[in-house]
């Protein structure tokens, strides 16, 4: 109760924050009362994390510093209240010719379906591996230490972390079961943004139909409901889009404020986000080029998001950490150097690039990514589906039907900043996952749609666009249906928490016992990412190639100097997830080997030993388990010296 009652909370907050801001801006009466609405909520989802921020810092990462966040949002949510026309429902009996009322309330009804399906996930305990390794876990540590705390890990820690700062207040006031349901509504916010633009091209009947297919979208099902920020950045996206189209027909620099806003928000809480800031900014300057909107467009979008970028740029040196390592002096030794750097960039850009970045690649990318991906594109299973493949001709032909009309139509300002973006991801060596470019899918979904839907309507024959809806509907809904099976059992079946997160954590079994037997005077080293979250004591995380204070490459050979590494840090216990049967033997290389020299040389010893599971699939956990043997490793009093 007191989490639901949280939730509420953080939502009337985050509209009063974005209602606040849009009066601010005299532009209330500008935007329709629905989307005014999703506006405000987008809008203050952005500023609740960006102030959210300061409180962290300045140590209020507390009750009564929450309270005093959210009450303020509450209190202007009271002052600007939205309109009863956002909220009531639409109920029309009108629907434009080859439309059916029965396929809008199958639409309707399937919505409602998901919507469960999400629920049944926002209700149980969260088990996705980045949300364990930081979307979840850095919140988590946050409150317990009352302040945001610069983490010095890559990837996982060193981020620009403005939407976590959401999930810390949601955290801070009501617990796990608040994040998990902040995240799952936050996640449907996007697929109610969908259907708000592009209702207004398509009508009703076609908006439900493609929230219906959003919603479904396996990267959207994937995501939707976890700590992972690509589906709440679509929100900022979407906004932007639309305020750009809006300042297109109007030339209001206002909107050029809300667009500048949502970028920020963007790069504020995901790297990729810069290159969403340029593509904006392309955008603008390809429909109005005035120097004094683009001014505002920058400074706008830099105090928006550049704060993240400040806060590792005065720790370490680098905005961008550990990216310009090889341009910029780093301000503190021993938390990067060239050895991970290399490892780094061999594992985070050479490994997740499948295909090389030329213009062959560029366009078939789309059709690669449907087809037949490779492994590194993590397309198969949360990918965008097959929907943009099938649609895709009748699109084509729609916008060749209204090519006339392109230049000078809003949905055309989708369709070029969805190719400034995906332009720049694609040739700036990002890493080639598919579900990265979520935050852009909404835009070609929305392009997509209204293209396709236009050429229907034009030869007056809707059967073969419906057929598309109808077929990917059908197969998507029926994959989010054995995706919620597991969250099914935990609800209404017999199974334990402990007994889910087994089955669904990998490298899970040894949690219990290091929560039972370690207290806050221990610290252990843990190189595996699933269970951070999890863990109650404090911890470090050994991941080799995103962190140099502890050095486990490959390489790594010294023994000597990953214990001198494991004291400074204040480490006594060390859990290795994979352990072999057999003794360690020379040369010492590796995690493995270090941590055989060390029981080799008497300086530790096995406090624990213990069989996890390792599962290929979230979805099916069960499909394919491996049983894998760990142990935690317990140091020796620091006389102890090495025999190498």
């Amino acid at each position: 109760m007191a989490s639901a009652f949280t939730v509420s909370i953080l939502i009337v907050s985050c509209y009063g924050f974005g209602a606040g801001g849009l009066r601010a801006l005299g532009l209330r009466d500008d935007v329709v009362p629905f989307e005014q609405l999703l506006w405000s909520f987008v809008f203050g989802l952005g500023g609740l994390g960006w102030i959210a921020f300061f409180l962290g810092i300045g140590g209020q990462f507390t009750s009564p510093g929450f309270l005093a966040l959210t009450l303020a949002g509450v209190i202007l949510a009271a002052i600007y209240k939205p309109s009863w026309t956002a909220l009531k429902p639409d109920v029309s009996s009108q629907t434009e010719s080859g439309e059916s009322r029965l396929f809008s309330w199958v639409a309707g009804l399937c919505l409602t379906l998901i919507f469960l399906f999400d629920l049944a996930e926002g209700l149980s305990p969260p088990a996705d591996a980045d949300s364990m390794s930081y979307h979840f876990a850095l919140p988590k540590l946050f409150n317990e230490w009352g302040r945001v705390v610069f983490v010095p890990i890559a990837i996982e820690g060193a981020t620009p972390l403005l939407l976590h700062m959401t999930h810390a207040v949601a955290f801070g006031l009501g617990g796990e079961l608040a994040v998990t349901l902040w995240v799952m509504i936050s996640g449907w916010a996007a697929t109610a943004l969908v259907y708000c633009i592009v209702k207004p091209h398509v009508g009703r009947t076609w908006g439900l139909a493609a929230a219906l297919i959003f919603a479904t979208t396996p990267a959207v099902i994937y995501g939707a409901g976890t700590g992972q920020v690509e589906i709440r950045n679509a929100l900022f996206v979407m906004v932007a889009t639309s305020a750009l189209a809006k300042m297109v027909r109007t030339g209001d620099w206002r909107f050029v404020v809300v667009a500048a806003l949502m970028a920020g928000f963007f790069a504020g809480s995901k790297y990729t986000g810069l290159l969403f800031v340029a593509a904006a900014g392309l955008t603008l300057l390809t429909w109005r080029r005035n120097f004094l909107f683009a001014v505002i467009f920058g400074v706008v979008a830099f105090v928006a998001g550049g704060q993240w970028y400040l806060w590792n740029w005065l720790h370490t040196g680098d905005p961008i950490f550990p990216l310009l390592f090889s341009v910029l002096e780093y301000k503190v030794a021993g938390i990067w150097d060239q050895a991970h750097h290399a490892a780094f960039q061999n594992a985070f850009f050479v490994a997740e690039k499948a295909v090389p970045a030329n213009f062959f690649e560029f366009v078939a990318y789309p059709f690669r990514a449907t087809l037949n991906p490779p492994s590194a594109f993590e397309a198969l299973r949360i990918g965008f589906g097959p929907f943009g493949l099938l649609i895709l001709p009748f699109a084509v032909s729609g916008a060749w039907l209204y090519r006339n009309k392109i230049r000078t139509s809003q949905i055309s300002v989708f369709a070029v900043m969805a190719l400034f973006f995906y332009t720049l991801w694609f040739f700036t060596g990002s890493s080639q996952r598919v579900r990265h470019l979520l935050p852009l899918y909404p835009l070609v979904l929305v392009c997509l749609i209204v293209a396709a839907h236009r050429w229907s309507r034009q030869i007056h024959v809707m059967t073969p666009f419906a057929a598309v809806f109808v077929l990917v509907g059908g197969i998507q809904i029926g994959g989010h249906l054995i995706f919620t099976m597991k969250f099914f059992d935990y609800l209404f079946g017999s199974v334990t928490r402990a007994e889910y997160v087994d089955r669904n954590v990998s490298y899970s079994a040894s949690v219990s016992w290091i929560n039972e037997n370690l207290t806050d005077k221990n610290r252990i080293y843990v190189d595996t990412r699933n269970i951070l979250y999890f863990l109650n004591v404090p911890y470090f995380y050994g991941h080799p190639y995103h962190q140099a204070q502890v050095n486990t490459l490959p390489s790594a050979d010294d023994p000597t100097t990953f214990l001198s590494q494991l004291r400074r840090l204040g480490i006594d216990h060390v859990l290795i997830s994979n352990w072999p049967d057999q003794a360690m033997s020379k040369p010492y290389r590796g995690i493995l080997g270090l941590a055989g020299a060390l029981l080799a040389s008497e300086c530790a010893e096995i406090a624990y030993r213990f069989v996890s599971n390792r599962s290929s699939s979230r979805t099916l956990p069960n499909l394919h388990t491996i049983r894998q043997k760990g142990v935690v490793l317990r140091l020796k009093d620091n006389t102890c010296q090495l025999k190498i």
